[in-house]
């Protein structure tokens, strides 16, 4: 992990906390309602979760890297 990337995550647990944590309810609600969908067809979701991180953290103006893997440590 770069020096960077560490800042960014260790700002992602306290200033910023808010934000990730909304985008982070946000993207567990989403990966819950696309996951259900594809059991309903018998296949896998169509994008990995960092796909769907990617797009939240665009509306919450938050890191992709960081959301993603605060995702897979929480929710996958």
């Amino acid at each position: 992990m770069s020096t960077n990337q560490a800042l960014k995550t260790l700002l992602s647990k306290t200033l910023n906390k808010k934000k990730y944590s909304g985008a982070l309810g946000t993207l567990d609600g989403i990966w819950k309602r696309k996951k259900e969908e594809a059991k309903k067809r018998n296949t896998t979701p169509s994008h990995g979760i960092e796909y769907y991180a990617g797009v939240v953290a665009r509306q919450y103006d938050v890191d992709s890297h960081v959301l993603g893997n605060l995702a897979k440590k929480t929710i996958v």
